[in-house]
């Protein structure tokens, strides 16, 4: 056990391939066990990294573009993140270790990682969303792509309360949410909500999903319409009624 710990691990740029080794070690000796990794999900995140180059020991020089031999790059480039060749590299290398099929895709909503669905052959127009793309190496399968929706819980509370929304001319804002929230104080009952101090002062834990998913709830926007019959403050709430 202490050398399993204690062991180097190869953990140069491309495909760790003692993970590949694992799977196809558990899926031949505990085949019935381990039949739940037959059909996976892969999530994925793109990493930023600061440009430079840094030489070892020996004289090996890191810092230019490297993907483990998975494609060609430019060897004079210096790198900055990673690529969607690795994506499909993974899902290949899956595939072939032991007939473990990707069936999802999964990444937050970030430039980058939207760009790499792109790249991977799925459209970000709305009005032609294919949401799927074949598997590498059968075609006949397609593996989905998926934004993370807890991450995107997040970024729509967030561009709420931070940004000057609106729609068709009517403004979106968080200060409905705020009021609600005093009223509810106040009055010391609760719209069938669970608004509380921490969903408006909410950067301290802004990585919470439950905050975000609680703010944009159906109960929330149904308070706010209620409040809109009755109070003038929630009087032209209607877009942020919509927008939750």
């Amino acid at each position: 056990m202490f050398e399993f710990f204690l062991a180097t691990r190869n953990c140069n740029p491309g495909i760790l391939h003692e993970v590949i080794d694992y799977f196809k070690q558990k899926l031949k000796s505990e085949t019935s066990n381990f039949l739940h990794v037959k059909d996976v999900a892969l999530i994925y995140d793109a990493m930023s990294i600061r440009e430079g180059f840094w030489p070892d020991k020996s004289g090996k020089v890191y810092g230019y573009c490297d993907l483990g031999g998975i494609a060609q790059t430019d060897n004079e480039e210096l790198a900055k993140g990673a690529l969607s060749q690795l994506v499909l590299a993974v899902i290949s290398v899956l595939y072939e270790a032991g007939g473990i099929t990707v069936r999802s895709l999964t990444s937050d909503g970030t430039t980058t990682n939207l760009k790499t669905y792109e790249l991977l052959g799925c459209s970000l127009d709305h009005t032609n969303i294919p949401s799927s793309i074949p598997h590498p190496d059968e075609p006949f399968i397609n593996i989905h792509c998926i934004v993370d929706p807890c991450h995107l819980m997040k970024i729509f509370r967030n561009c709420m309360a931070d940004l000057s929304l609106s729609h068709s001319g009517r403004i979106i804002s968080f200060d409905y949410v705020k009021k609600l929230h005093e009223i509810q104080q106040i009055e010391n009952l609760k719209f069938a909500n669970k608004l509380s101090s921490l969903h408006i002062f909410y950067k301290n834990k802004k990585n919470s999903v439950p905050l975000a998913v609680q703010v944009l709830s159906s109960n929330v926007a149904d308070a706010l319409q209620f409040l809109q019959s009755y109070n003038n403050d929630f009087k032209n709430s209607t877009a942020t009624i919509e927008f939750i």
